[in-house]
C-alpha cells in the first residue's frame, strides 16, 4: 500500500526559534496539545530521540512511539511511529518552521499514513484523527506560542502532600483504582473507569466541590505502577479552566511514604467576567481553582493515607 500524506499549515505571530522550541519540549506537550495526554523522552539525543506519547485520537486514547531526528538548524523535525496504535500500519511526518518575518512564522506539519490492512474503515478512522488532530494541534501551537509573551504566567502549579508511614503498594492502589472512588471517598458521590493498553484509563466521575456545587469531569489518565507515578489531563472542565493537568506520585522518603498531588492550571481569561464578576482578576480565578481543586486533592489525600495506613476490606 502507498502512503497517503497530507500537509495543514498555519501561521503565528512569533519568532520562528521561539515556535520551534514549542515543537522541541515534548515534555510540555500536554499542556500545549489538547489530544496529549502525556509525553516522554525515551532516548534523549540532540539530533535524534525517541519518544513515547499517550493521546486521544477520535476521543480514544491510544499510545505510541516515535523516532525523530532534529534539524535546529533547520527548523524541522521528522518522526516516523516506530510502535503504532491500531489500527495504524505506517505512519511519519514532519514539522516544518518557516521564518516570515522576525516575529512571524509558518508551520507546515505534514503526514504521509497506511493503514494495518486495506480497508476502507481504517484508511477512514486514520483521516480522520490526523484530520482532527492536526488541525487542533496548529491551532494549539498558534495560541501557546503567542499567548507565551503577553500572558506569561497563564499556567501556574500548585502541589498538596502529605507523609505517613504506611504501605506504598496500598496508597498507589488507592489512587490507580478510580472506579472504587465512589465508595472511598465522600466527595466523590458517581464514578466509571474504563482501561485501555498502555496504562492508559478514562475517569468520569461527579466531583462535589466545598460550596456544595457538584461537576460531572472526565480526565484520561496514565497509570505506571511500578513507578508509583499517574498523569492525568481532564478533558471537561468548568467555565473558569482552560487547562488541568495533575500527577499523583507515591514516594519512599527515608523511612515514610511522601504521597503529592500536583496540579496545572490554565485560566479561561475571557470568562472572568462572566463567571466572577467585572472586577475579578487572574490572581482571584487562581485563588478560586487552587481552594477547590486543592480542597479535593487533600479530602483524597486523607483517605489515602488512612487507607495506606490500615488497609481496607473494599476488594
Amino acid at each position: 500500500m502507498n502512503l497517503r500524506e497530507v500537509t495543514h499549515t498555519t501561521e503565528i505571530d512569533a519568532p520562528a526559534a521561539e515556535v520551534f522550541g514549542w515543537l522541541r519540549d515534548v515534555g510540555r506537550w500536554p499542556t500545549v496539545f489538547p489530544p496529549t495526554i502525556h509525553a516522554e523522552v525515551l532516548e534523549p539525543g540532540e539530533r535524534e530521540e525517541t519518544i513515547r506519547l499517550w493521546a486521544t485520537a477520535n476521543g480514544t486514547p491510544k499510545t505510541w512511539t516515535s523516532r525523530r531526528a532534529i534539524d535546529p538548524e533547520g527548523l524541522t523535525i521528522e518522526f516516523r511511529q516506530e510502535r503504532t496504535a491500531h489500527p495504524v500500519g505506517e505512519m511519519v511526518g514532519r514539522w516544518s518552521v518557516e521564518a516570515i518575518s522576525p516575529h512571524r512564522a509558518r508551520v507546515l506539519l505534514y503526514h504521509g499514513f497506511r493503514p494495518r490492512e486495506d480497508v476502507a474503515e481504517q484508511w477512514s478512522v486514520i483521516e480522520s484523527a490526523v484530520e482532527r488532530n492536526s488541525t487542533a494541534e496548529l491551532e494549539a501551537l498558534r495560541l501557546a506560542a503567542e499567548t507565551a509573551a503577553s500572558t506569561p504566567a497563564r499556567l501556574f502549579t500548585f502541589v498538596d502532600v502529605i507523609e505517613v508511614d504506611g504501605s506504598a503498594r496500598l496508597a498507589f492502589e488507592f489512587l490507580d483504582r478510580g472506579d472504587l472512588w465512589g465508595e472511598r471517598l465522600d466527595h466523590v458521590p458517581a464514578v466509571e473507569l474504563e482501561t485501555y493498553d498502555g496504562g492508559l484509563q478514562r475517569l468520569a466521575m461527579t466531583t462535589r466541590t466545598p460550596d456544595g456545587a457538584e461537576h460531572v469531569t472526565e480526565s484520561f489518565r496514565v497509570s505506571f505502577p511500578e513507578r508509583r507515578v499517574l498523569y492525568y489531563k481532564q478533558t471537561t472542565l468548568p467555565p473558569l479552566l482552560a487547562l488541568h493537568t495533575g500527577v499523583w506520585r507515591v514516594q519512599e522518603v527515608d523511612g515514610r511514604l511522601r504521597v503529592s498531588s500536583e496540579h496545572t492550571v490554565a485560566i479561561e481569561e475571557e470568562l472572568l467576567a462572566e463567571v466572577l464578576g467585572a472586577s475579578a482578576s487572574v490572581a482571584d480565578a487562581q485563588g478560586l481553582a487552587r481552594a477547590n481543586l486543592g480542597a479535593n486533592s487533600r479530602l483524597t489525600l486523607g483517605r489515602l493515607a488512612d487507607f495506606a495506613t490500615r488497609g481496607s476490606t473494599v476488594a
